[in-house]
């Protein structure tokens, strides 16, 4: 699929911030996140990644 993700809807994904993962683009697999849930931490961090092109890099993971 050609769409980038973050979410928490499920706990499908073995990452150390359950149930917060991320998919790439390209990729069904959740992968460790570093959003928190909380919109006023969450959405600078989001604005920052889209600025920084660094999401359309497929095989970018969050450490």
């Amino acid at each position: 699929m050609d769409r980038i993700r973050f979410d928490a809807m499920d706990k499908n994904w073995s990452v150390k911030n359950s149930p917060h993962h991320f998919h790439p683009r390209f990729e069904l697999e959740g992968y460790f996140s570093p959003m928190t849930g909380d919109p006023k931490v969450d959405i600078p961090k989001l604005v920052e990644f889209i600025k920084s092109h660094i999401l359309e890099d497929s095989k970018h993971r969050f450490h």
